[in-house]
């Protein structure tokens, strides 16, 4: 009986002290308020409890209250017992809740866990207490509670294996939100990461995978967006051993000199694997921009592999015998040439509207000799620079006039359908062509030959004229073409550029954001803004290009918004404090005109004295410029105007040291 009695009252007791907490709790969280106080108010509690701990003897010796001062202490013990609980969940919240775990300053731990590890916190202190200062037993809370945790802990110990991994892919960065990604060979990329699972979107399928974190901790990743956002892929093949490894691969490799979607520079890299039971293996890896051409780049690939083949007439080894194939070139020569027959260019030539003036006896010279050439993406029938062979008559398929642009790029300035012909300005000419021709699907030519048609367009002057026609119709055309192209590349430019810029910040936010840890650990006791002056010069930019564009929209600021996160910006930054003064900046600029712009512009240079604050500020910048065009002349006289103020602050600190 004495020791039932015993344990009602040790569990009563334990009750009333569980009560009084919570309610000093509930308080310390009301007079804190905002999370950005609250560990700074929990250590004063500490530090205030632990002094008066020291002062209640004598200063209640003084007031000759000398009896009470021991139950007073034990008060005051229970009280800093609570306040370092309080500290230490302050703790948590700040550097693994809010900190570390979070993602872009956003938790990303459940409430319940969190709630969960503070009631833990709350429950040793009060047990602390109950055994340490009050002299009561805690073994049958104990029992109680480690029998409710074992019962608990077994049926959840899936749930806690998944939590716990959660933290691991938290803590180690492996995965971000927006990465494309392969996990346990399913591609996709990371649509979310929580403290129970790994969920991934495949773009292709339009399909939703989710696996539990445990699963992925344990398993192969495979990053594709890390260290660069640039994608790299790979094909392997098979050639036989008749084909000269050389010719192979540089074959291969000229077919993607004029490529659509696998990068030209860095250009693909070809490796031989070692031969096989089927001949010659190889493999080669290319790069591209981004998942969206992922398909489109690994099509070109293979159809670049066809062409070099079809071109030299190597061939990809099979098993011809099991697969009852026959010898795959003859086969296709003989459909090439049953649509290219005598009669059928014959027909060919009288349907063209620009040939069809021609009598029988110039038909014949033009037919007298030809060549047919049959071209897979991206093969051309001839390049910028090079004598073409003579006119082409595209029989079928599609064709793309390309014309270089900065040695980089192709403009698509025209298109040439079945029927249609090209080469027609280089013949008038007699010299090299200005533009390459690139089959844009399996196309068939015919190439009539240069001194045939040269004979008959000397003998036919309307055969010149029209001739000179069809070359004057095509270029107004391909100058309107060209300049839609040009655009097209210049904003494609842009566009890699800002995410360069930004990809640019993200990777090197660490090192720029470097600091001591002594350092780290007094800002987050500091009543300031964490790193004030850079979300201040970061705001002041994207205001000053904003209005630089025009009246500011919404759009404008969630483009900020954007960049901040693409940028991984927000882990050392306050997004509110940006934002509120990004808003702040706007009406600024808006009201006050140029002594506005002046102003915003000293607080930008404020950026300037943090370390690496120069260089982050005029990254994030370029990658602001412009929303979804070129960036307007406004918007380069003031990123101009930026990079001078930040150069004119580095200067005079340099000069003052």
């Amino acid at each position: 009986m004495e020791e039932a009695s015993s344990m009602i009252e040790a569990v009563v007791f334990f009750l009333f002290l569980i009560c009084v907490t919570s309610v000093l709790i509930r308080t310390a969280i009301a007079v804190s308020r905002w999370k950005k106080y609250r560990l700074k108010f929990s250590v004063e509690l500490v530090a205030i409890w632990s002094i008066l701990y020291f002062l209640v003897r004598p200063a209640f010796d003084f007031l000759e209250w000398g009896d009470i001062v021991p139950e007073v202490q034990r008060a005051v013990v229970f009280l800093w017992g609570i306040s370092v609980a309080f500290l230490v969940n302050s703790v948590l919240i700040r550097f693994f809740w809010d900190g570390l775990l979070s993602f872009h300053g956003e938790r990303r731990v459940p409430k319940l866990i969190t709630d969960v590890v503070g009631l833990a916190i709350y429950s040793v202190a009060v047990m602390f207490v109950l055994h340490y200062v009050y002299g009561q037993p805690i073994g049958p809370i104990l029992a109680t509670s480690g029998a409710a945790a074992v019962v608990i802990g077994f049926g959840a110990q899936s749930t806690i294996r998944e939590i716990f991994s959660g933290f691991s892919l938290n803590a180690t960065k492996a995965l971000r939100i927006g990465d494309y990604v392969e996990i346990d060979d399913v591609y996709g990329q990371v649509y979310d990461i929580n403290w129970r699972s790994v969920s991934l979107h495949n773009p292709h399928t339009d399909s939703l995978y989710i696996f539990p974190n445990s699963a992925v901790a344990d398993t192969k990743i495979l990053n594709f967006s890390e260290p660069k956002d640039v994608f790299r892929y790979y094909v392997t093949f098979t050639v036989e051993l008749s084909a000269p490894p050389e010719k192979v691969i540089r074959t291969i490799a000229d077919e993607l000199k004029h490529s659509k979607y696998v990068f030209r520079d860095p250009k693909p890299d070809f490796n031989i694997l070692g031969y096989s039971e089927r001949g010659i293996d190889y493999r080669v890896r290319y790069h591209f921009e981004g998942d969206d051409p992922w398909w489109d780049a690994q099509n070109e690939m293979v159809m670049a592999i066809w062409s070099a083949a079809r071109r030299t007439d190597f061939r990809i080894s099979m098993n011809r015998m099991l697969q009852s194939s026959p010898e795959e070139w003859p086969y296709l020569d003989e459909k090439v040439t049953a649509v290219t027959s005598a009669e059928a260019v014959v027909a060919l030539v009288k349907a063209n509207p620009v040939l069809g003036i021609l009598g029988d006896e110039e038909v014949d010279i033009f037919c007298k000799s030809y060549r047919t050439f049959d071209l897979s993406p991206p093969s051309c029938f001839f390049l910028s620079g090079t004598v073409p062979e003579g006119l082409y008559v595209l029989v079928e398929g599609e064709v793309s006039i390309l014309e270089d642009f900065r040695d980089s790029h192709d403009l698509e300035v025209d298109t040439i359908g079945p029927g249609q012909l090209f080469a027609t300005e280089a013949i008038l000419s007699g010299g090299v062509s200005s533009n390459s021709t690139r089959a844009e699907q399996y196309s068939i030519a015919v190439c009539f030959d240069a001194a045939a048609v040269v004979e008959v367009v000397e003998q036919r002057l309307d055969l010149r004229e029209n001739l000179a026609n069809l070359v004057e119709q095509n270029n107004a055309r391909r100058n309107k073409r060209r300049d839609e192209e040009t655009r097209r590349v210049l904003i494609k430019e842009h566009h890699k550029a800002k995410r360069t810029s930004l990809e640019g910040v993200r990777r090197g936010v660490d090192d720029m954001m470097n600091k001591p840890v002594l350092h780290h650990i007094l800002d987050r006791f500091s009543t300031k803004v964490q790193n004030e002056e850079l979300a201040e010069g970061l705001a002041a930019v994207a205001a000053l290009l904003s209005v630089a564009r025009g009246v500011p929209t919404q759009e404008d600021k969630e483009h900020f918004e954007e960049a901040l996160r693409h940028s991984d910006l927000l882990r050392h930054l306050n997004q509110d404090t940006c934002l509120y003064r990004y808003d702040e900046y706007i009406s600024i600029l808006l009201e006050d005109g140029e002594a506005g712009e002046k102003r915003v512009l000293r607080n930008l240079s404020e950026a300037a004295r943090v370390r690496n604050g120069a260089d982050i500020v005029h990254n994030v910048a370029k990658g602001l410029c412009g929303l979804s065009e070129l960036p307007t002349q406004e918007e380069l006289a003031t990123l101009k105007l930026i990079d001078e103020s930040l150069s004119a602050v580095i200067t005079k600190r340099k000069q003052s040291q």
